[in-house]
Order: structure tokens, then C-alpha cells, then sequence
């Protein structure tokens, strides 16, 4: 979600709406439709929350004006994150381990429906279920903020996982009294997802494993100090390995790391209007090197959504060697960064991944080691954040050469004392470590994967192809057990300066995607796996965007695939631009981060660009890079528009018409060809 929850949801409301007309107000008042176009394309689309239980009377509406768009599979998802009537989760409960006798019944009425019309269906098991202390675990679980990190227990922690399968029994082997036949058997149901957009190497290099409250972890690394045992068998095999590329700490590479002489070497870059500054401070309470400190304050955020960084230049790294970077920081509000080293100089590549550090109103302490990747005279420390306007401190910050370790003093597999190598603390251990860390997650997340798929097949008797999750959030190689692959990607997707998910504040990035390397495409042909179907379950083009006609991009070249194109809701015409930049034209400048910013109105009715496209299987074609407007012949019918050559702004590029089915489907019923 990954991005996900928002396109997902954007694409179901907008097509919900022109379905329904809203439905809650006039149930029964759906107006006649005719299909405004001579040709509608086989394929999918996507329905959450209470969009996927209609009320019977609209269910019959929907699933006939649907297949009269040419749709063909429905993907029902999230109907697990609320409780009925807006999910599927049994209202009263305190629990969620009930599935809604009425939500299952009007699901039941509408699948029928899409059944009778031709529409197979897509069906998602675990997406955002708020699992808590009332299903039976501990009293923590509820500590944690969002769903996709709780349900990351189900990778390691047995009870979480149960939960999990009794959820997916309940739903799948529940029979359906309008088709007789249960959703496991039922031949319509052509996919079942386990698990949408998780994984447990994806949450560990997201950091999202460093915050699991006490008990989990507990669990994750008992199991993590087995899986060593078994490995090695002795404590002094584990140190042996381990220790063969353990480093002491060397020389200090930086100046003035505790401020004593100001900020002379330091650099704070502030890009896009952005404003602050920064400023040595004494006598900072519970500050470390008697109350010394560096503030960096903003009073203004760039305009673009760039980080402001705080850095040191002129550094050199060697390709192969260990670097430790140390600091203590705190913040007036809790805030988030990413810290590293780069080349200060052009193309200004990584020299190393960067790692994550959480600040608090609170002094810590962090402490990473790195490993270059190249050889590099003039790189630089740096302190990424994004801070909408306030004041965070750092102090005794040091990076040295060294500072690995293998086993430490007292650790032993058998004893269980090895601790787990998580985002903040991993590393400081040496690469052989590292790489046994990430072979035991990636054994306990393809365990998870042959567990549940084996469960859903042999156990409930699915008989549709069944996913896993998105690759991306899982690797391709543990996908490869599954009976098909799945994808998602969103060009331009909303970006949130400030507040996750603020309908309120929030932009779209006016980038074309015929200029950049592929763009979407190349991401998604590399996430395919050999011999085997590839579904692309969600795909978005954020509106608005200069450069829409980019959004008609096939996505494969024959397999499977589902396009989906959406838009955000309504706004009002108010407009603020970055640069040289007006709405609806690409900066005139070079910058890469021309964009619009929408001030959203709060309406939701459907509006220019605001649309969900039926989805299609694709085969290779040239693209036209803009598109026509319809036109309306003297008959008074609407048609697309046919477009011939059309001249763009580098090269002519003809619109090649095309003709693609589903393949091993017949078209719906009540769809124009």
C-alpha cells in the first residue's frame, strides 16, 4: 500500500460512483446508461470497502452496467479494515474474528450477479485487518498504529498467522446461496490473493521491524537463534564466521563533528523556497559534550517535497570498506530522517543504502555502518528530512573508519542471546552477519508463503490461481512458488509533505513518463517471473498530469495484466505552481520536479480526469505521447476520437489501433464489440 490504499480506493469510488450514483441516497434510482463509444476493451477493475456489498437492488445494476463497460474481473479488496456496513469485519464484536452475516449476504448476491453477467472475480484475503488483543493476542498488539505492521506477526508469529488462515477458511469455504457453490470451488473466482502488499524482508528494510513491541520481537528472535544453531552448531563456528571481517574502529574522518569551532564545514542545502537555518547552541539540556549542539531549524518547507539536508563535503570513502556514522539527536516534534554518504559532486550516486533513524523529543543515540561502494575523494555525510516547519539538534557526530563486529562477548546461539540485526542497530555487525540476517528473513518469509499457499490449495481447495502479494514487497524468487505473479505501480503518485494521507495536503508531480527510462514499464517487465503468469493488480496514473496520454502505456507484452487509471477526487480551480510552472505545462526549466498543486475541495463527485479505466491484456504497440478530444458527428453520438499522426514537441508518433481480448475468457455479456 506501498501506495497502494490510496489508488485502490480512489479507482473503487470514482467507478462506484458512476455505477451507483452514490446508492446510500437513491437506491433504487439508477439512471438508464448507454455506453458512449462503439468498442469496450475486456478488463478489470478494482472495489473496496462497502463498495464490494451493494444493496441487491443496485448489486443487479452494477454488475450489468459493468459488464456493459467491458469489465470482465473485479478485484474485491480491503474489505477487511472496518467493520460492517463499511467492511466485512462483524459489526459488534469486539474482536475480528466474525465475518458479517448481512455484508457476507449481500457479497454472495453481488458476485452472483457478476457471475450471471460474465464478470470473474478477484478475491483478497488479508489487506488491512485491524487484528488486536480481543482476537486473542497480546494486550501490545494494539500499540502498533497500522494494520500492514501488525499483520507482519503472521510471518513469525504462530498465532497471528492462525488467525490469518481462520479468516481466509471463513471466507472461502463459506457457500454461497446464490451460486450454491463456495468461493474456494466456485470457478469464478479466478484469483485469490493471501496477502496484499507485505513482506517480512520488505518490513525490515523499511524499518518497520524496529518498533514491534517486546513480545514479538521476542518471538522473532527466538526463532532467529534457532535458525543459527541449526546453522552452525557451535558458538565458536558462529564467531568463526562472523569474525573473519570484523573491523576496530580507525580514524575519524570528520571535522568538528561536536561544533567545538562552529559550523564552518557544515552545508544545510535548501532548495525550492524552502527557509531556515542552522546554529551552534550551548548549554542544550541533557545535550552530551556539556550542552553543545547544532539546530537546524525550518520556517518554510521546499515547495517540491526535496529534502532539506544537513552535510559534511570533501570526504574520501574506499569501495569495500567499513565506515561507522554516530550522532546523538533529538527533535521538538518526533520526526523521521535517513542518514548515509554520497558523492558531493555529480551524478551524485549513493555510495551506500541509506538507513533510517527516528527521532523523539528525547536524546538517543544511533550508530550505522556502511560499506562503500565505490571510491569516491569528495563524498559527504548527510542528514535527509523532511520537516514542515519546526527545529530538531544534533550533537557528537562522528564518522570513522571500522567499527564492525561479528560475535560480540556473551552472545550465544544456544543461550538465545544473539540479538536481531534491525534497521538501527544491523549495521554495526560485519557482512557475514549481515548476510546470514538476511538469509534467516528470507526463510521465514518463504516458509509463510509455502505455508499459506499450500493451506489455500490443499486444505480450503482452491481452485482458483492463487497470488501472494505484490513483488516488490516480496521478491520475485519466493513468488515464483506461487501460481502466479502480481505487480502494482503508480506513476506520479500522490505525494504528502507533511501528514501522511492529508486530503487536504497533498500534490501530484507533473512528470512525463515517455521521457524517463521506461518509466512504469521497465519496473514491471524486471518484477515478471519465467513461465509463469503475471497479474498486474493495481496500476495508476495520478491526476492531474500534464501528460496523460502516458497513462494508456501498455503494461505487458501478452501476459495478464490489470490497467487501472484513476484520478483524485474534485478540486476546486486555486492553483499553486513551483518554479516556472503553470497548471497543465511542464516547467520551463530543467528541474525534474515541475509539478501542480491541487487545493482539494473536499468533493467528491467525478470531474475531468477523475475516472477508473477499464483495464486491459495488452500486446505490444507504438504509443501516441498525447491524444485527441471525441468528437460529435452530425448523428449526435459521442465517439473517441481516431488519432492519426500526431505531431509532438521531438518526434511524430502514429497511433496504432489494437485489439486485445482476455485470454481464456468470453467476453461479458452486455458489452459492445
Amino acid at each position: 500500500m506501498g501506495s497502494a490504499l490510496v489508488g485502490t480506493s480512489c479507482a473503487v469510488w470514482l467507478l462506484y460512483s458512476v455505477l451507483s450514483l452514490g446508492g446510500q441516497g437513491q437506491p433504487d434510482e439508477l439512471c438508464p446508461f448507454v455506453l458512449p463509444w462503439d468498442h469496450a476493451t475486456p478488463g478489470p477493475t478494482d472495489l473496496t470497502f462497502d463498495a464490494t456489498m451493494p444493496q441487491k437492488a443496485n448489486a443487479e445494476k452494477i454488475a450489468a452496467r459493468s459488464a456493459k463497460f467491458g469489465i470482465n474481473i473485479v478485484r474485491f479488496h480491503i474489505m477487511d479494515m472496518a467493520r460492517y456496513p463499511r467492511g466485512i469485519i462483524a459489526a459488534d464484536p469486539a474482536h475480528t474474528r466474525d465475518l458479517d452475516p448481512e455484508g457476507l449476504d449481500r457479497l454472495d448476491y453481488f458476485i452472483a450477479q457478476l457471475k450471471q453477467n460474465g464478470i470473474y472475480v478477484n478475491m483478497n484475503t488479508l489487506c488491512y485487518r485491524y487484528i488486536n488483543k480481543d482476537d486473542g493476542l497480546p494486550a501490545e498488539i494494539d500499540r502498533i498504529r497500522e494494520a500492514p505492521d501488525r499483520n507482519i506477526m503472521g510471518f513469525f508469529y504462530e498465532p497471528a498467522l492462525e488467525l490469518q488462515k481462520e479468516y481466509a477458511r471463513k471466507l472461502l469455504t463459506h457457500r454461497n446461496a446464490y451460486t450454491g457453490l463456495t468461493y474456494a470451488e466456485d470457478p469464478a473466482v479466478a484469483f485469490v490473493e493471501i496477502h496484499n502488499e507485505n513482506g517480512l524482508l520488505h518490513a525490515w528494510l523499511g524499518g518497520r521491524l524496529d518498533d514491534l513491541p517486546k513480545v514479538f520481537l521476542a518471538e522473532l528472535q527466538r526463532k532467529w537463534n534457532d535458525w543459527l544453531a541449526e546453522r552452525y552448531g557451535t558458538t565458536g563456528r558462529l564467531r568463526e564466521a562472523w569474525d573473519r571481517t570484523a573491523e576496530p574502529l580507525g580514524r575519524e574522518l570528520l571535522v568538528d563533528g561536536d561544533f567545538a569551532s562552529g559550523l564552518d564545514q557544515w552545508v544545510i542545502e535548501l532548495h525550492h523556497n524552502a527557509q531556515g537555518g542552522m546554529d551552534v547552541v550551548e548549554d542544550v539540556p541533557n545535550a552530551p559534550q556539556g550542552g553543545r549542539a547544532v539546530r537546524v531549524t525550518v520556517t518554510k518547507p521546499p515547495e517540491s517535497g526535496w529534502p532539506i539536508r544537513f552535510e559534511q563535503q570533501h570526504l574520501a570513502v574506499r569501495e569495500g570498506k567499513a565506515y561507522t556514522l554516530s550522532f546523538r539527536a533529538r527533535a521538538e516534534e518526533p520526526l523521521g530522517i535517513q542518514v548515509g554518504f554520497e558523492e558531493a559532486h555529480p551524478p551524485w550516486q549513493r555510495l551506500a543504502s541509506p538507513a533510517p533513524a527516528e527521532l523523539t523529543t528525547e536524546w538517543q543515540e544511533f550508530r550505522y555502518g556502511f560499506i562503500s561502494g565505490a571510491d569516491d575523494d569528495n563524498a559527504r555525510v548527510l542528514f535527509d528530512f523532511d520537516l514542515p516547519a519546526g527545529v530538531f539538534y544534533l550533537a557528537d557526530v562522528s564518522f570513522r573508519e571500522g567499527g564492525l563486529v561479528g560475535l560480540s562477548e556473551g552472545e550465544s546461539a544456544q543461550g538465545g542471546t544473539v540479538p536481531l540485526l534491525l534497521s538501527r542497530t544491523g549495521g554495526r555487525r560485519t557482512a557475514d552477519a549481515s548476510r546470514d540476517w538476511v538469509r534467516f528473513l528470507w526463510d521465514t518469509e518463504d516458509k509463510y508463503w509455502r505455508t499459506m499457499h499450500s493451506y489455500y490449495k490443499n486444505d480450503l481447495g482452491v481452485t482458483g490461481l492463487v497470488i501472494g502479494t505484490a513483488t516488490g514487497c516480496s521478491t520475485p524468487n519466493m513468488m515464483a512458488s506461487m501460481d502466479c505473479s502480481d505487480a502494482h505501480a503508480y506513476w506520479t503518485h500522490p505525494v504528502f509533505p507533511n501528514r501522511p494521507w492529508d486530503q487536504n495536503d497533498w500534490y501530484v508531480s507533473n512528470v512525463p513518463m515517455v521521457n524517463q527510462p521506461g518509466g512504469n514499464l521497465t519496473d514491471l517487465a524486471l518484477r515478471r517471473v519465467l513461465n509463469q503468469p503475471q497479474c498486474v493488480t493495481e496500476y495508476g496514473h495520478a491526476a492531474p498530469n500534464s501528460y496523460g496520454a502516458g497513462a494508456n502505456a501498455a503494461p505487458s507484452d501478452g501476459s495478464t495484466s490489470t490497467r487501472i487509471r484513476c484520478g483524485w477526487p474534485a478540486w476546486s480551480p486555486r492553483w499553486r505552481s513551483s518554479g516556472a510552472a503553470t497548471c497543465g505545462q511542464p516547467n520551463s526549466r530543467s528541474s525534474p520536479r515541475s509539478m501542480c498543486r491541487p487545493n482539494w475541495n473536499g468533493s467528491h463527485q467525478a470531474g475531468p480526469g477523475n475516472w477508473s479505466m477499464p483495464a486491459t491484456p495488452a500486446w505490444p504497440r507504438r504509443q501516441p505521447c498525447c491524444t485527441g478530444s471525441p468528437s460529435q458527428p452530425k448523428d449526435g453520438k459521442y465517439r473517441p476520437a481516431r488519432c492519426g499522426p500526431i505531431r509532438c514537441r521531438c518526434r511524430t508518433v502514429d497511433s496504432l489501433p489494437i485489439r486485445a481480448s482476455w485470454s481464456g475468457t468470453s467476453a461479458p455479456k452486455g458489452a459492445a464489440w
